[in-house]
């Protein structure tokens, strides 16, 4: 009867012992089942969003990742001079000022990425510009010697292409560089004055400084900016028997330009 009891016992306690081994593999493999397809569902959405993400920035991005762009700016100046009178004894001229002018310039523009934030870039261009000098006699104010330079221009404009990050399809930048230009016009050799009052050199060199934004499509970018340019050297040339340029201490160019500039 002991033995039967023993016996009866030990089969109850393996049918336990056997229920809760399955109850405790169930609870292992269930979670961990439902673990490892969780994390299989994660590496799948991650991927597929890795591919869109990557799909959307090669259709969007097209030109970040282009090391050299070429394109075309067209734009309007407004030129003007900075005057410094000259410290004489006699002082032929009441007033010495200057009517600033608008113009038009045009050209390309070639582009080359140093880094994803940096651009270096050069942009031929010609450009029409126009100014009036006026000189107004100090013992007759109502005689006044007026003169317009309309003068074509070759520019070379070396600049540095500082860029915000890309914004979607939108970024800022700013500039800085010199202008190179050439007057083609104004010959510093001529030896006859003519009518223009006073002459200058032909040969300019200024520091420019700007903004702008790039807004991009999808087979061009569009960017508007605006430009300041300051002449570094006197372009004056002082004639011994000129009043008008005996007058002048120097005479220095400034260009406000606004441009708009299209590449791809």
């Amino acid at each position: 009867m002991d033995t039967f009891i023993n016996g009866d016992m030990l089969n109850l306690r393996c049918k336990k012992s056997r229920i809760i081994f399955l109850i405790s593999w169930l609870l292992l493999i269930i979670p961990c089942r439902i673990y490892a397809q969780i994390a299989a569902n994660n590496v799948l959405h991650e991927r597929t969003s890795d591919e869109k993400v990557q799909s959307i920035i090669l259709y969007k991005k097209p030109y970040d990742f282009k090391k050299g762009k070429i394109g075309f700016v067209f734009g309007l100046n407004v030129a003007d001079y900075a005057v410094t009178r000259r410290e004489t004894t006699i002082d032929t001229f009441n007033a010495i000022y200057v009517r600033a002018g608008l113009g038009v310039h045009f050209g390309l523009v070639c582009t080359y990425k140093l880094h994803d934030l940096l651009d270096i870039r050069a942009i031929p261009c010609f450009a029409l510009q126009q100014r009036t000098i006026r000189f107004e006699k100090r013992n007759s104010p109502d005689t006044v010697f007026s003169k317009s330079s309309e003068s074509a221009i070759f520019q070379l404009p070396l600049e540095i292409k500082f860029k915000s990050e890309r914004n979607d399809d939108f970024r800022v930048y700013l500039l800085g560089g010199t202008i190179l230009s050439y007057d083609m016009s104004n010959r510093a050799s001529d030896n006859v004055n003519r009518d223009k009052l006073i002459r200058t050199q032909p040969f300019d060199v200024a520091a420019s400084v700007g903004f702008g934004m790039d807004f991009y499509r999808e087979r061009i970018k569009i960017s508007p900016e605006i430009k300041f340019a300051q002449g570094l050297g006197n372009i004056l040339i002082r004639e011994a028997n000129n009043s008008f340029s005996n007058g002048l201490n120097s005479l220095h160019t400034q260009t406000l330009m606004l441009n708009l500039i299209i590449d791809w």
